[in-house]
């Protein structure tokens, strides 16, 4: 009950007060519960749709990890807890196969609320 409470009170995928998307390091040190709506990789690289298995084959599906936010959608998420925060898989090709997307930190005192 109190890590409900702790993830209600803090926010987990804010917005900075610069509208730039970030996640609550100090609640969410690897990124799991990002749930913001970039769609590039740190080198500027499109992801891939989750729901596609081109052109990177992979097991990471809405299906196999049903509370990691996947969907059909090609925003990066970290639904296995890589080290680095969110990812995602390239879409235009298998070099790299995926990248980090290098989404900032934030935290309760420089993001808005919206959760």
């Amino acid at each position: 009950m109190e890590l409900i409470m702790l993830l209600i009170t803090l926010p987990v995928f804010c917005t900075s007060k610069e509208n730039i998307d970030c996640f609550n390091r100090e609640v969410d040190p690897k990124g799991f519960l990002y749930r913001g709506f970039k769609s590039s990789t740190m080198n500027g690289r499109i992801c891939q749709k989750w729901t596609s298995q081109s052109p990177n084959n992979h097991g990471r599906t809405p299906q196999s990890f049903p509370n990691a936010g996947l969907g059909d959608h090609n925003y990066c998420r970290n639904p296995d807890g890589e080290p680095g925060g969110p990812w995602c898989y390239n879409s235009h090709g298998t070099s790299p196969r995926w990248e980090y997307c290098g989404i900032p930190y934030c935290d309760a005192s420089t993001a808005g609320m919206e959760a």
